[in-house]
């Protein structure tokens, strides 16, 4: 019996709206894409076949490029794989083309970059035909302000700080190549290119860079000029009168001959530091601080 057992590269595109996201999980009634392609596979090969991600995608996001490999024993040409793959997967997965690859290639440790875009649909109005492929901003986004934002990411960073709770990887450092920002009609296009990103790192980094957006935040303006306002308590000034009546009497006994005559009739000084409470009426807009000198 000749064996054909090849690994077979696939480029696969999905609408992830109702998945779990990519990987497959230890439920089997938890519906995820690879628990899809894994049993198209097995229904076209007549054999369980585990396939291998090149990356993981979260619950709700869509891929136009994600990669897999399978070992498979066929004689079916590589150019027409995916068109028997795709006869049984559901619509919203499919195999966009195959090809033959080395039996030690592997997709997730072989991979030399990984693109990750977030859209936003930036619009007064919302549009209900992109609910599940978009997030939705009301207010204007600036898109300078979050570009000049986004720089920061970029370079190798521990992003610890930036993946959710449930992540599994063994460590939280990144590479960012690459990070725009940029306007496509009623769209806000975030493009991040890395060597991978950690669980739900992307949508975090987003969530960061749309209140920078948001000009309004961070903008603070005054309807009115700022009232004076005038202390409770007025400051108590300093009266002098005593020491300049006593400091004869006391240099008499206490100051040395050559100091008989003092600079100062002010014998000491107590420096005292006066806080004022500023009674402040309610508001439910910034106002600047207030320097009382």
């Amino acid at each position: 019996m000749v064996n054909n057992m090849r690994r077979i590269l696939l480029t696969i595109s999905y609408d992830g709206t109702d998945y779990s996201g990519w990987q497959v999980q230890k439920d089997p009634d938890i519906r995820t894409v690879q628990g899809e392609l894994n049993k198209a596979c097995t229904k076209l090969f007549k054999t369980e076949i585990m396939s291998i991600g090149a990356s993981r995608t979260d619950a709700g996001v869509h891929a136009v490029g994600q990669r897999a490999v399978i070992d498979v024993d066929t004689s079916i040409p590589t150019e027409k794989i995916h068109l028997a793959i795709n006869s049984f997967l559901p619509n919203d997965v499919v195999i966009v083309c195959a090809e033959d690859v080395s039996g030690d290639f592997n997709p997730r440790f072989q991979a030399e970059r990984k693109i990750y875009e977030y859209r936003i649909y930036n619009n007064p109005v919302r549009n209900p035909i992109c609910r599940n492929y978009s997030e939705y901003v009301r207010e204007k986004l600036d898109i300078k302000k979050m570009s000049e934002a986004a720089e920061a990411f970029i370079g190798e960073h521990d992003f610890k700080g930036f993946c959710s709770s449930g992540n599994s990887s063994k460590t939280t450092v990144r590479t960012i190549y690459e990070m725009t920002v940029q306007r496509d009609g009623d769209f806000v296009v975030i493009r991040v290119i890395g060597n991978g990103f950690l669980y739900n790192m992307v949508r975090i980094i987003a969530g960061t860079l749309i209140p920078t957006g948001i000009s309004a935040i961070f903008e603070i303006t005054l309807d009115s000029p700022i009232p004076a306002i005038t202390p409770i308590i007025p400051p108590i000034l300093v009266n002098t009168t005593a020491s300049v009546k006593n400091c004869p009497k006391m240099l008499r006994f206490f100051a040395p001959t050559a100091f008989f005559n003092p600079i100062s009739l002010v014998l000491s000084v107590t420096d005292t530091s006066i806080i004022f409470i500023t009674p402040i009426p309610p508001t439910s807009k910034e106002i600047l601080a207030i320097q009382i000198n």
